[in-house]
């Protein structure tokens, strides 16, 4: 919609282009809007980056025009060859979603930093860079089973615990690494748990040699000294990154 216009149109987004090196080169440290979160970046001097925040071309299908136009999504009809298109911004989107997915986005993502940055030790001076993601258990379980990279005693504890149908995952890993498509810690969620005030919907993690899992005996966090290096991240979503 044409923000103070009188256009008002509806567009398909089926994908999105790969991720490069130079689109990972020129992201920007990240603005945390959280003042708790952003005070703990800042004090610990922590480069944070979002994968979310790469300014990425979109695939748009509009009727209105050939099929498969590029364009970034703050500009959607950018491709118009009438200038006042070019001013129309979105301003709702729909998103299917599996009915039993109760954890948005958003709230999934924020209770990730308060984790990373409370329940575990983050390293002074460090470089950050987070991929975040919605995938199904299933999915995930099949391509951690032939990941190769990944350290065995982890992987096996993952592989053995039950997981709702949809989950969504949080990778961590710095600018370096995620060039050769790999991460250095993981975080899982559950995505059905609709319960947003505590931090329940955490299933498991592992970040800097500590694994961190939810014990449903107990009801409490049980923290382990469980080393993981370096892994291939999870491509199954899209082809490739």
């Amino acid at each position: 919609m044409h923000i103070g216009g009188d256009i008002g149109h509806a567009v398909l987004t089926i994908g999105r282009e790969r991720t490069t090196d130079n689109l990972i080169d020129s992201l920007q440290v990240t603005d945390e809007t959280d003042p708790l979160i952003a005070g703990i970046i800042a004090r610990k001097r922590i480069q944070f980056f979002d994968n979310d925040d790469i300014r990425k071309d979109f695939v748009f299908i509009d009727d209105n025009r050939p099929i498969y136009q590029l364009g970034k999504i703050n500009a959607p009809a950018a491709h118009y060859p009438v200038a006042r298109w070019h001013n129309c911004e979105i301003t709702h989107f729909v998103v299917p979603l599996y009915s039993k997915v109760y954890l948005e986005a958003f709230r999934a993502k924020n209770l990730f930093k308060s984790i990373l940055f409370n329940l575990f030790k983050v390293p002074d001076d460090s470089q950050i860079f987070i991929r975040f993601y919605l995938t199904s258990s299933r999915s995930f379980k099949h391509s951690l089973a032939i990941n190769t990279t990944f350290d065995q005693p982890t992987k096996d504890i993952l592989l053995e615990t039950a997981l709702p149908k949809f989950i969504w995952i949080a990778e961590t890993s710095n600018k370096a690494l995620i060039k050769a498509k790999m991460a250095d810690g993981i975080f899982i969620f559950d995505a059905t748990q609709g319960n947003t005030q505590t931090t329940n919907a955490l299933i498991a993690a592992s970040y800097n040699n500590e694994f961190v899992f939810f014990d449903e005996n107990t009801k409490n966090f049980v923290r382990n000294i469980l080393p993981l290096h370096s892994f291939s991240i999870f491509t199954n979503n899209l082809n490739g990154f």
